[in-house]
């Protein structure tokens, strides 16, 4: 079982880092640079998503329900995500709005 290293970086990613335990999550918690990527991002997804009406938030919920099923746990949806421009199947987050 992997360990990541027991420093608290206070970007909000310590919870998780200390949980983890495949080797690409390992190595996200290990960088400084990667976490503040990943801190970013969750950030602008947190932003994005307040953004939303009460509306729009169950419509992407029905649309998510619709092409995964109710009953399917994060960790199975996550495992069928696609990369929308090529297919693939090598795909670790959601990421979508402007490039900086």
């Amino acid at each position: 079982m992997w360990r990541t290293l027991a420093v608290a970086w206070a970007d909000g990613l310590d919870d998780w880092c200390r949980i983890v335990t495949n080797t690409r999550a390992v190595a996200l918690c290990s960088d400084p640079e990667l976490r503040r990527i990943a801190a970013d991002r969750q950030r602008a997804f947190d932003a994005t998503r307040a953004r939303l009406t009460a509306g729009q938030k169950t419509e992407l919920l029905a649309d998510q329900v619709a092409r995964y099923g109710a009953d399917v746990i994060v960790i199975d949806w996550a495992s069928r995500l696609r990369c929308s421009a090529c297919g693939g199947g090598d795909v670790d987050f959601v990421v979508s709005g402007a490039m900086r």
